[in-house]
């Protein structure tokens, strides 16, 4: 099947933000299509000791997307609890770890 991007106009504040917003809604069907039945071993697979697991760089697009929103579509900063929250997942290195053992449904 061949995909089709379609940037929907008048969705945020400019065309730019509409294509951007058109770009992450594309890449996560693309994503969940591919991890549709992952297994937990590869999730938690790594290259390298202490490098990015599958997981990690999910939960790290699912907190860049997040972020987007809210710093470009509602133009505010993050709040201390969601800061606190999304660190992890953002910030990846020294928090590799805690990211594994996640469920394909965490993400």
């Amino acid at each position: 099947m061949e995909r089709k991007f379609c940037v929907e106009n008048g969705v945020a504040q400019s065309q730019l933000a509409d294509y951007l917003i058109a770009i992450m809604h594309d890449a996560r069907a693309t994503t969940f299509r591919y991890i549709k039945n992952i297994t937990q071993e590869e999730l938690d697979w790594q290259p390298y000791e202490d490098w990015n697991t599958i997981g990690a760089l999910l939960s790290h697009i699912i907190a860049g997307d997040y972020f987007f929103k809210l710093y470009f579509i509602d133009g505010r900063e993050m709040t201390p609890e969601e800061e606190k929250e999304l660190s992890p997942a953002l910030d990846l290195g020294k928090y590799v770890s805690e990211l594994k053992g996640k469920s394909v449904e965490y993400y």
